[in-house]
Parts: structure tokens; sequence; C-alpha cells
């Protein structure tokens, strides 16, 4: 069955939209599910179920090229890598290698399991993050992948920045996991993004939420914490845990609802976050991509923002705070890189409390810059 055929088939994609994105195929662009990908009306997610199941292999979500395991990458050649536009991800219980790729045809199947040692299984991606991860991990010219240094940073770290702009630091977020397991059946995992969550799949409990406010009295407006005392106990805070819980108390007591995202290569991942839909599992389940439209992709190119065009990615993230009317969104900066985007709901008894979101991504940034700056020392 046609790629097309299976979209419409799912209800992920309509037909007025498909027969629209379709007529701008030129021989050798984009494939299909990329250009939909691109134009924000299909989830990364189900592009990836839906090439799945057409080809009769595993679906690599997001979060799993996200959190592949860096160290295989050297298991498979870079001219088959870059030939094949694969990449390996993780292992299966039995230890099977897994290899992602956008095209697994028998030629190219042939050509991976050749060229690795031990068994392989396949899964697959759509083209428009996989070339772009494959072009990073195996540049052309060079015989081997860059691999990070295991004392640098590992998979379930973000790395960012000093402040001085020069070379990386190893940043911690807290991840706790590291890669996420690989099951034998990677399906198993395909509830556990953002562009896959589905309301009534999801079985929530807000009052696990270390932050969360109740209902019955969130919109009482809860006393808030002065920016001022934040912002200087951010300053003052000995770790970037410390900071983070300042920051996110703040937020509690300000807004409906509120997540922070770390930035790591193309996604977004959830990190804390705040409100009825947005417990510990939710949040650390949450990926955005950062090349579809949404507030989260806005504010990492532009700094803020308070608006964005709508689509899947868009619609379900606004959800998940709540519905907001005015949501806002703010980048957290150490030195010249995004490190983090701050995503929340309605003001709480401010009519306009933008100035004060920039304000706490600031003093927020400033401060991890710190951190690195003292740890380097």
């Amino acid at each position: 069955m046609r790629i097309g055929e299976l979209l419409l088939q799912r209800g992920w994609v309509d037909a007025d939209t498909l027969e629209r994105i379709a007529a701008e195929q030129r021989p050798g662009g984009p494939r299909l599910c990329s250009l939909l990908i691109g134009r924000g009306a299909l989830e990364p997610d189900h592009a990836s179920r839906a090439l799945g199941d057409q080809r009769g292999v595993a679906a690599a979500l997001q979060k799993h090229l996200a959190y592949r395991d860096r160290t295989l990458a050297p298991l498979l050649p870079a001219r088959v890598a870059r030939a094949a536009v694969a990449l390996p991800i993780g292992r299966v219980r039995d230890g099977s290698l897994i290899v992602c790729t956008r095209d697994p045809v028998p030629d190219v199947a042939a050509a991976i399991r050749r060229a690795v040692i031990g068994a392989v299984t396949l899964a697959i991606a759509p083209a428009t993050q996989l070339e772009q991860l494959v072009a990073r991990m195996y540049p052309p010219g060079q015989t081997g992948p860059q691999v990070p240094d295991p004392a640098e940073g590992g998979p379930g770290t973000a790395r960012l920045p000093t402040a001085d702009g020069v070379p990386e630091e190893s940043f911690d977020v807290d991840l706790r996991t590291g890669p996420i397991p690989l099951l034998d059946d990677l399906a198993n995992l395909e509830g556990l993004t953002l562009v896959g969550l589905d309301d009534t799949r999801v079985s929530r409990d807000p009052s696990q939420s270390p932050t969360y406010t109740p209902p019955s009295t969130a919109r009482k407006g809860p006393a808030v914490i002065p920016i001022e005392a934040t912002c200087a106990a951010i300053a003052a805070a000995a770790t970037r845990d410390d900071m983070t819980d300042l920051a996110m108390r703040f937020a509690a007591s300000r807004f409906t609802a509120s997540l922070l995202l770390t930035v790591q290569e193309q996604v977004a991942l959830g990190h804390r976050g705040h409100g009825a839909a947005l417990t510990p599992e939710i949040v650390a389940a949450i990926t955005v991509p950062l090349h579809t439209p949404s507030l989260v992709k806005t504010a990492y190119e532009q700094g803020r923002a308070s608006d964005a065009r709508p689509g899947v990615i868009q619609d379900r993230l606004v959800r998940l705070l709540g519905s907001p009317r005015t949501p806002l969104a703010a980048a957290i900066r150490v030195g010249a890189h995004v490190a983090c985007v701050l995503v929340v709901g309605d003001p709480l008894g401010v009519a306009n409390a933008s100035p004060e979101l920039d304000r706490l991504a600031t003093a927020l940034g400033d401060g991890y810059a710190r951190i690195v700056r003292e740890g380097k020392r």
C-alpha cells in the first residue's frame, strides 16, 4: 500500500492536505512524509509508524532517536551509514543491534547486515530528521563517526556551551533513565511522545506532581512569589537543580501551567512541569521536534514566542497546557546557545506576564552559565 493511502486510512492526514502537499513533490526532492512533517500536517511519529507498517519493520520514534546510544555508531562503517542513510540507535534484549534507516529495501538491508558483526534489527524513521543525524554523526570525508567521549557526557546529557562561547561542557539535566530501553517491540513505547499522546489512552494522576496546583484553587491566584526575589535566589543558588526548583516554583505561582524542556539536537525534551495535564510521567514522555511549527520552535529560533502557526504539534502542546488563551514561551540561553525552552499558560493575577517570563528565562540562563564556569575552575 502506498504511504499516502496508509496515512489516510489511519486518519493521520486528511485527503485535501495530502493531495495539496503531494503536488509539491519533485523528483529528487523531499519525500512525501518529510514534506508533510515540514508543513506541520503530519506528526513525525505517525510518519514512522506508517512507514514501519508499509515496510514491515519497527518504527523508531522521535524519543528513540533523541536518546539513542551514540557509542554504538562505530559498529556501522561510515561509508555504509552515509550510503544507506542509517544509524545505530540501540540494542534489543537479545543483543541485536538496532539500525534505523530511511529506506530498508532489500539491498540496503543486506548492505547493513554485511557491514555489522552480529544480528541486526532494522527500524525506520522519516528521512527529514534521519538525514541530518547521519550527516552529523558521519561527516563527509571522514572514515569514522563523531562519537562523544563518554567522560564528557553520554546519551542522557544535554551538551551546552560555556558562557564565553568556547567548547561545550557536560550539562546534566537529570533525565535519570539515560537511553530509553528499546524493547523487542519498539511500538511498546509509542505512547511516550507528545506527538502520539491521546487523552483517552493516558491515565493521569495530577496530584503526583510536586508543583501541581489543584484546579479548584489555580485560578483564584495563589500567593505569587515576586520575580525580583526569584531572580535573586537563582543568582545565589549553588546548584542547577536548586535554580530549576526556584524557577518552577515561580512559574507555578504565576501561570496556570508551565513546561520546561531541554534542547538536545533537533528535539526539545520534557524536563519539569506543572498543571492538571502535566504529571511527571507525562512531562518525561514529551518530545517536541524543532523542525515542526510550534511555540517551542519559535522560541528556540527567536528567543521568545507568543504565537505559532497551527499544526498537530502546536495543538497538542497547547492542550497539555490546559488550552490557555495566551500561551507564551521563552528560550533559556547559556552563552550563545539555547539550552532550554520554558512554555507557560495563562498568567494568574496580571494581564501581561511576558516581562516576568523574560526575566525568569534570563536569570535561569545566567545561573546555568555560572555553574558551567565554576565547574571549569
